[in-house]
């Protein structure tokens, strides 16, 4: 008999165990002011739209439809487009046809318990339909945002499948403007819809709302108590507005606050009766102090999590949520994300040192360097001898290297294989050499592979300085050209190369250095330029 007593005992306690495990997950309606991703608001005021459609006998998207796709902004003035600060453009069209192909498959069917195998027949027309949407700068010509599929956003429409070709042929032809204006207008929809939701992210201050998790208990012995708190929670937050102060509902929510603080350091999370309470206690208080922008805290909180295997995709979602405010409120010299005022129009950044995300590339680097935060330590040998110091930029507005000088920073220098005789670049050195490969010998930029007082390993690099492993060379002190190391026959002319160290001359006929270029090239070619130093 009290075997039996104690069985049930245990029997009880592991109902109770596993029932105290039990939590509904309960939602609030979160509201405060969207911050942008992106800090410009120093140089624009104004936006405005221009929306193009092109047209064509093919298929032509409504005027009207296509611009009511494109995104209004809350924080900034709308002007007219010629006078905007913020240009947004967007261009629809046209559609043009590429190919209509009729498409066959044979299929076994069963009749009468007769196997026959019938063809079917579908009709496809392929076609291109180019948009796009660009956002910039009218200031300074810097592009803020670009979503192209111009060339690239190659469509297709088709029919059902007919036992005839026929048909399928009818079918399309009879169709094809409905279908095309449906595809097209969905797919310009989801596309603008796409890019509205960036462009407001990284520029728009806006009333935001947000779905917030909040937990609830179930099962346990004060189970009640805790959840009357969690109940409060969610009426002072559903009813609070964008711009009530977090002090206000803070106070609204101080016996809250307190209650779920008591429960610190009580529950465990590898304890399989306490894991649930130690997940929805530490969430719950990190999801209150992110929504009253005590951000420290809150990191705190979510931060206990990482110890708890609970709900750990709505834990990496609310640690997203706190990083990006803490991130966006830093940036924008803000307290909390419940403003009462238009930062842009007000203007609240006067006097704080910060470099506008909607500033060139020189430009940035202009300011940063005035504020001590880049230093101008580059290196720069002009042609003609001359040696500068500053901070090398590439300009991706103007696909151009610049040189900016403290001396003179809002005057830059355009770097070119022609003015420039070599620069450093983000820790790489940069020579100019010619190349004759294309015919008529033309001066252009190499990566510096090695380099000595006998020879220089030099990679060929495109106007925004990304390497080619096809164009890999060597150059001495007294040669204009440069000799490329890779392609068919290259064994011979590097044996000839060489010939002033025999050594070298003949590892380049024995080693595996021609035809196309393999992986380990580059390593096998420093490896001789090294051998060549030593060469006496």
């Amino acid at each position: 008999m009290k075997n039996i007593l104690l069985a049930a005992l245990l029997l009880t306690a592991t109902v109770q165990s596993v029932q105290a495990q039990k939590f509904d997950r309960e939602v609030f309606n979160f509201q405060n002011t969207h911050l942008p991703s992106r800090l410009i608001y120093d140089q624009i005021k104004t936006y405005g739209m221009n929306v193009t459609v092109n047209s064509s006998n093919f298929f032509t998207i409504d005027n009207t439809f296509a611009t009511g796709l494109v995104t209004e902004l809350t924080s900034y003035e709308k002007v007219d487009y010629s006078s905007a600060d913020l240009k947004m453009n967007a261009s629809f069209g046209a559609a043009t046809p590429i190919e209509e192909k009729t498409i066959s498959r044979v299929a076994e069917e069963e009749v009468n318990k007769v196997k026959t195998k019938v063809t079917y027949y579908k009709r496809q027309l392929n076609f291109r339909f180019a948009i796009s949407y660009i956002v910039t700068n009218s200031k300074n010509s810097v592009v803020l945002f670009r979503n192209d599929f111009a060339a690239s956003n190659i469509r297709t429409i088709e029919s059902g499948e007919y036992k005839t070709e026929l048909e399928a042929v009818n079918y399309l032809n009879t169709n094809k403007a409905q279908l095309l204006a449906t595809h097209i207008n969905s797919l310009s929809q989801q596309f603008m819809a796409g890019s509205n939701a960036v462009i407001r992210d990284q520029f728009d201050f806006f009333t935001n709302r947000t779905a917030m998790d909040i937990y609830q208990v179930k099962k346990w012995d004060r189970d009640e108590e805790y959840n009357a708190h969690v109940k409060n929670v969610k009426n002072v937050f559903n009813n609070a507005t964008f711009d009530e102060q977090p002090e206000i509902n803070k106070a609204k929510l101080k016996s809250d606050i307190e209650y779920f603080q008591s429960f610190d350091g009580v529950f465990k999370a590898d304890d399989k009766k306490e894991d649930i309470l130690f997940f929805l206690n530490n969430y719950n208080l990190a999801t209150i102090f992110f929504c009253i922008d005590e951000l420290d805290k809150a990191d705190v909180y979510i931060k206990r999590l990482d110890s708890s295997k609970k709900q750990d995709g709505a834990t990496r979602l609310l640690s997203g949520y706190i990083k990006s405010a803490r991130t966006r409120m830093a940036k924008h010299f803000v307290s909390n994300t419940h403003l009462i005022h238009n930062p842009v129009k007000e203007y609240k950044l006067a006097g704080k040192s910060f470099v506008s995300d909607a500033a060139s590339s020189t430009e940035q680097v202009a300011a940063s360097m005035s504020t001590g935060a880049v230093e101008a330590t580059d290196k720069v040998m002009l042609q003609d001898g001359k040696e500068l110091t500053g901070k090398v930029v590439f300009v991706n507005e103007k696909v151009q290297m610049q040189l900016v000088t403290k001396e003179d920073p809002d005057n830059p220098t355009v770097l070119t294989p022609v003015n420039c005789k070599s620069f450093d670049y983000n820790g790489k050195s940069y020579v100019s050499a010619k190349n004759n490969s294309g015919g008529a010998a033309v001066k252009q930029f190499f990566l510096i592979l090695h380099s000595s007082e006998r020879i220089k390993l030099l990679q060929y690099v495109n106007d925004y300085l990304i390497p080619d492993n096809n164009y890999v060379g060597f150059i001495r002190p007294a040669e204009d050209v440069i000799t490329f190391g890779t392609g068919l026959g290259i064994k011979k002319k590097l044996a000839k190369y060489f010939e002033d160290c025999p050594a070298v001359s003949e590892k380049t006929k024995d080693g595996d250095f021609g035809g196309a270029f393999s992986k380990d090239l580059l390593g096998k070619f420093k490896t001789l330029c090294e051998e060549y130093d030593a060469c006496k």
